[in-house]
């Protein structure tokens, strides 16, 4: 064989422009002629043609730049995530595994390293070698780190997995997004005297630890916040708990510094309150779990412009009867509680100017009406509901005539089986933008999406008249009907 092809099928290079013109003859002559080019045995022919025809490939032609960054989108859209970036039938991992130049590109990348995933110390596919992680972290060079660690269950060898920890913890200067999953250990990995200048975000969930007899939490929030007490460039917590936390508050982290905070607990309202009164500076705050006891007197909030609240048991009331949001731009609200009293009471107090405005909860004929009466700020309102025929006909036939006039997207959930098709039609083309009414009930009105059900028990059969009413409003791009509620 000639020795340059010999050479080209070892190797990932791509062959020069002679190369790849004798290549091409070659693939387009008969079969006697290659064998007699390529000296083989009739049996290997085929699979050195095919060898000779992969050297074509155009990502052979690919600069080091972009095919560095072919690389990071394989990582980005592997199974990296469920396993781990030290996975080696994985992304990173795998890709210099394939060629020598393949492996010089992937290790001289270092955007390619700059996420670091240990979902699971414990498992026996994930290779538990500190100078593993070591030479990760040295291919990400000066990079800014993510970081997701799971400490699920006690690996076999403490002394390796610790020895891991102290390898990541020794690039505490660079670390910029952590996660952290504690459960069912006893050990205590965090850091400790470490400073964090880079570190802008903190997700942390802490469970139990299960034995033969009861369930214990040996993870305290107040022992793992305590850890990243220097951390300047902090503006994110989100921390869940499946106890109810009675430490959350400790006064040397940096509460003052938030602007997103992120609560999933089981704890009284004073709790929440006494955290968000600490941060001072809070743009978005999402509360989710139980919140026991009733509110005292308003909390001022001036800076908190998107508000979430999943209120399991208790009524929304119970926690929002404590703010003032003069600013608030965005709310959403999931509750089991059917009335928004709580909803106008906080408008009273607030006066604010909302403009996204999304429930998950029954809402009556008249608090649909109330609400866009009441709301003129609002741009987009989302109702994920049960709706009745009645909800439908209160923007076409209500009197005196339902109007709003900053509406731009309108969102309904879920179209239960039972509902009348001729009463959506009409409804979806009273609200279908029109620029010859100068009338219009809705005149800023881009957008209605209406969910549908997502089996037979919820999703109704319109007739063929209907249909094709609807077919003519999604065609205009108004009407999105196509989407199925959870």
């Amino acid at each position: 064989m000639n020795p340059e092809f010999a050479a080209l099928l070892r190797s990932n290079c791509a062959p020069t422009v002679m190369q790849t013109l004798e290549i091409r003859r070659l693939l387009g002559s008969s079969e006697i002629s290659q064998l007699r080019e390529l000296a083989v045995h009739p049996d290997e022919l085929p699979d050195l043609l095919r060898s000779l025809r992969g050297t074509l490939s155009l990502i052979r032609t690919f600069p080091a730049e972009l095919l560095g960054q072919v690389f990071i989108f394989c990582r980005d859209n592997s199974n990296a995530s469920k396993h781990s970036t030290l996975y080696p039938r994985e992304a990173p991992m795998i890709l210099g595994h394939v060629c020598r130049h393949w492996r010089s590109v992937a290790y001289s990348t270092p955007r390619l390293w700059d996420i670091v995933h240990l979902p699971n110390l414990a498992s026996p596919d994930l290779p538990l070698d500190h100078s593993i992680i070591y030479d990760i972290l040295a291919h990400s060079r000066d990079l800014p780190l993510e970081l997701s660690l799971a400490y699920e269950m006690e690996p076999e060898s403490l002394s390796d997995a610790f020895a891991c920890f102290d390898t990541l913890w020794a690039s505490h200067e660079r670390l910029r997004n952590l996660t952290l999953n504690l459960s069912n250990t006893k050990s205590n990995i965090l850091p400790r005297g470490k400073v964090f200048p880079v570190l802008s975000s903190i997700n942390i969930k802490i469970g139990y630890t299960y034995n033969d007899f009861h369930n214990v939490h040996y993870a305290t929030v107040s022992g793992t916040l305590e850890g990243f007490s220097s951390a300047p460039a902090l503006r994110s917590l989100r921390l869940e708990a499946d106890f109810t936390p009675e430490d959350i508050l400790i006064p040397t982290f940096p509460w003052s510094q938030l602007t997103h905070l992120e609560l999933y607990i089981i704890t009284e309202y004073t709790v929440a309150r006494d955290v968000i009164i600490q941060c001072p500076a809070l743009e978005e705050v999402t509360l989710a779990g139980s919140f026991g006891s009733g509110a005292d007197l308003p909390l001022h909030t001036h800076h908190l412009r998107t508000l979430y609240l999943h209120i399991l048991y208790d009524g929304p009331d119970v926690v929002l009867g404590a703010f003032v949001l003069p600013h608030l731009e965005s709310l959403t609200l999931r509750t089991r509680v059917e009335t928004i009293s709580w909803l106008l009471a906080l408008y009273e107090r607030s006066r604010f100017s909302l403009v996204h405005l999304k429930l998950r909860m029954e809402l009556a004929l008249g608090e649909v009406e109330f609400l866009l009466r009441t709301l003129s700020s609002l741009r987009t309102l989302s109702i994920w509901g049960r709706m009745t025929n009645r909800h439908f006909t209160l923007f076409n036939l209500s009197s005196p005539p339902l109007r709003h006039p900053r509406l731009e997207s309108l969102t309904i959930a879920y179209i239960t089986p039972d509902l009348d098709g001729a009463v959506i039609a009409e409804m979806a083309e009273t609200l279908a933008p029109d620029a010859a009414r100068i009338d219009a009930p809705f005149p800023a009105l881009r957008e209605l999406r209406l969910v549908r059900g997502a089996s037979e028990y919820t999703n109704p059969v319109f007739s063929e008249d209907v249909e094709a009413r609807l077919e003519t409003l999604r065609a205009t791009r108004f009407l999105d009907d196509s989407i199925r509620s959870w």
